[in-house]
C-alpha cells in the first residue's frame, strides 16, 4: 500500500494528501469519465484517456494491478507511485490524483498531447544544434532536479519525455526566432515544454552505496550498469549523452544485435563512422556528447556540470538578476503569508488544476528564481528577490517597513519547513485568483473539498482531504479561522474566502504595498471572517 506519509515528508503534506484516495472512500469514476483511448502501451498495461467531469479536461490513467503480483514487483510498484506522487517539477508530468483499492493503483496524469521525443525525431529526422539545446536544457534541467532530491530514473530516453502541446515544433521555430532576436523575456514566446514520465524503475538513491540492479532500455543503458561492479545517479547522465547524440545525428552512438549491442556499450567506444551526420553539428555540441559518453562514470559530467558547458551556457546566457519576481509578486506572497489558512490550503489544491497556459508566466519566474537549478527557491534564492526589489525599486514607491523581511516571508511560505519552497508552493503565493478566468479550477477546488458532495466543506471534508492537520494546524482551525459563524462553507463562501486581497492594481497601474503592519491587520481581519475592505490584489 501506498505510504503517504512517506510521500507527505518529501514534499509538500497537503498537496500530496489532497491527490490520494483510496477506492472506496473517493473512486476514481467521482472524478473522471475514463475513456477506451488508448495513449500508450506499457509493462503495466494500457495508458487510456480520462476526462475530468468538471471541466472535461484529457488527462491519461495508467492502472497498475497488484493483485497475483510478486511482492518484489509489488514494492517496485508502490515505489513507483510514491517517487512520482512526491514530484512537483514543471518538466515532470504532474500526477493529478492517485486511487487505491486491494487490487489496483490507478495513477491519473496529465496529458501531453504532443507525443513522444522519439516521435518528434523520427518527424524531423535531426534537431538542428539550436532546437537540441532547447531540449537539452530542459532535460538537463529535470535531471538535476532528480540527482538534487537523491533519485535516479534509471530509464530516461527519447520515449519517456514527452512534448506537452501538439504545436511543439511551430512554438520552438517562433521560439528560436526570438531568441536570435533577442527580444524582451517579458514577450518572448515560451519554448515548447517537455515533460518527463515513467518512474517505473526509479529510486531514492543512497550516495554512500552503489545501486547493483542492472534496468532500462538497451540503447540507453551505461557500461557501469552493465558490468555489474555498481554504478551511481551518473547512468542518467549517459543516457541523457545518448539522447543528445540521436537528436542531433539522427541515428543511435550504439546498435546491433543484443549480445552486439551490449558488448558495444561496455566497450565505451560508440559508432563515430557517419562522419555526414556530423557535419552540422557545433563543436560545443560534440564535445559536450563527448563528456557524457564517457566510460569511466567519474570523468562523466553531472547534471550541474552539463548545463554549465560551453553549449548550453552560449545558448542560454545565465539570468544574472533574479528581475522576473516583480514588487506585484512579493505583494503576492505576502498576503498569501497573511491569509486564513483554508485560502492557503484551497490555493494549494486549486494551482493543481491549473493548464500550462495559465501558468507559463510565474513557471518563468520560477525557474528564474531558482538560480541553482535544482527544482526549488532556496533561502539564498529568495534574498536575492528582496536585494534585486530594493536596487531597482523607485524609492518613492518602496519606503522602509514596506516589506517583510526575507526570511520571515519564506518561513511563511516553507510548508514543511525543509528551507525550500516548491513549486506548487510558489505558484500558490503568486496566482492571482479570478472569478472568471479561473472559473473551472475553483469549482474542481471547491468540488475536491466537498468530500461527500453534499454542496457545502464542512470540517470532516477537510479532514478527508489533508488529514488531521493542515502546515501544523489542527484542521478544525481552518473552519473557525475563516468563517466562525458556522461550522460549514457553501462555494459562494468559499471563493470569497480564496479571492479575497486578489487584485492590488489601482486604475493608474499602480500595486497596493503591504506593509508588516497591514500584514498583521489582514491577518486580524480574516481570523474575524471580515472579508470586505481589505486591500485587495
Amino acid at each position: 500500500m501506498v505510504n503517504i506519509n512517506k510521500v507527505k515528508r518529501q514534499s509538500n503534506p497537503a498537496i500530496a494528501a489532497c491527490r490520494y484516495h483510496l477506492a472506496r472512500e473517493r473512486s476514481i469514476e467521482t472524478d473522471y469519465t475514463v475513456s477506451s483511448e488508448i495513449l500508450g502501451q506499457g509493462l503495466c498495461g494500457n495508458v487510456v484517456v480520462a476526462h475530468n467531469r468538471i471541466d472535461d479536461r484529457r488527462y491519461a490513467v495508467k492502472t497498475l494491478r497488484k493483485d497475483g503480483v510478486q511482492d518484489s514487483k509489488l514494492l517496485q510498484l508502490v515505489a513507483e507511485v510514491e517517487i512520482h506522487l512526491s514530484m512537483d517539477y514543471p518538466n515532470i508530468a504532474h500526477v493529478k490524483d492517485v486511487y487505491e483499492s486491494e487490487t489496483s493503483i490507478s495513477m491519473v496524469t496529465e496529458c501531453c498531447d504532443g507525443g513522444e521525443l522519439y516521435a518528434s525525431l523520427q518527424e524531423k529526422g535531426v534537431y538542428s544544434n539550436a532546437e537540441a539545446a532547447v531540449v537539452s536544457q530542459q532535460m538537463l534541467r529535470t535531471v538535476r532536479h532528480l540527482h538534487a532530491r537523491s533519485i535516479v530514473h534509471r530509464d530516461l530516453k527519447l520515449e519517456n519525455f514527452l512534448f506537452k502541446d501538439k504545436n511543439h515544433h511551430a512554438q520552438m521555430d517562433k521560439h528560436l526566432q526570438q531568441m536570435q532576436e533577442n527580444n524582451d523575456n517579458s514577450s518572448r514566446v515560451e519554448a515548447p515544454q517537455l515533460k518527463l514520465i515513467d518512474f517505473g524503475f526509479a529510486r531514492v538513491w543512497d550516495p554512500s552505496k552503489f545501486m547493483m540492479t542492472a534496468c532500462g532500455s538497451a540503447e540507453y543503458v551505461s557500461p557501469d550498469v552493465l558490468l555489474g561492479d555498481g554504478y551511481t545517479d551518473k547512468a542518467d547522465l549517459w543516457s541523457i549523452g545518448v539522447i543528445v547524440w540521436m537528436l542531433l545525428t539522427g541515428y543511435p552512438p550504439f546498435h546491433g544485435q543484443k549480445q552486439d549491442l551490449m558488448s558495444k556499450i561496455k566497450s565505451g567506444r560508440p559508432d563515430y563512422s557517419h562522419q555526414s551526420r556530423w557535419k552540422h553539428v557545433s563543436q560545443d555540441a560534440k564535445d559536450c556528447i563527448a563528456q557524457l559518453l564517457r566510460k569511466d562514470p567519474n570523468e562523466r559530467l553531472s547534471a550541474k556540470e552539463a548545463m554549465a558547458h560551453p553549449w548550453m551556457t552560449s545558448a542560454f546566457p545565465k539570468v544574472l538578476s533574479p528581475r522576473g519576481c516583480d514588487f506585484g509578486a512579493v505583494c503576492s506572497m505576502q498576503r498569501y503569508a497573511a491569509g486564513t489558512k483554508l485560502r492557503r490550503a484551497a490555493l494549494q489544491m486549486m494551482v493543481q488544476q491549473l493548464n500550462g497556459q495559465e501558468t507559463h508566466k510565474l513557471r518563468s519566474v520560477f525557474f528564474e528564481l531558482d538560480q541553482e537549478s535544482q527544482g526549488w527557491i532556496s533561502v539564498q534564492d529568495f534574498q536575492g528577490v528582496f536585494q534585486n526589489l530594493e536596487q531597482t525599486s523607485n524609492e518613492s514607491s518602496l519606503q522602509d517597513g514596506d516589506l517583510v523581511k526575507p526570511q520571515e516571508l519564506f518561513a511563511a511560505l516553507d510548508a514543511n519547513d525543509d528551507q525550500r519552497i516548491y513549486y506548487s508552493e510558489f505558484m500558490a503565493a503568486t496566482t492571482k485568483v479570478c472569478c472568471r478566468t479561473h472559473k473551472h479550477a475553483l469549482k474542481s477546488t471547491f468540488s475536491r473539498l466537498d468530500a461527500d458532495s453534499n454542496g457545502t466543506i464542512s470540517i470532516n471534508d477537510l479532514r478527508t482531504s489533508f488529514g488531521n492537520k493542515f502546515e501544523g494546524v489542527e484542521i478544525e482551525e481552518l473552519l473557525n479561522e475563516a468563517h466562525p459563524q458556522g461550522n460549514e462553507i457553501c462555494y459562494d463562501e468559499f471563493v470569497e474566502a480564496v479571492t479575497v486581497g486578489q487584485f492590488a492594481e489601482d486604475e493608474f497601474g499602480q500595486f497596493d504595498i503591504i506593509s508588516p503592519s497591514k500584514i498583521s491587520q489582514l491577518a486580524g481581519f480574516a481570523r474575524l471572517g471580515i472579508f470586505t475592505n481589505i486591500p485587495a490584489m
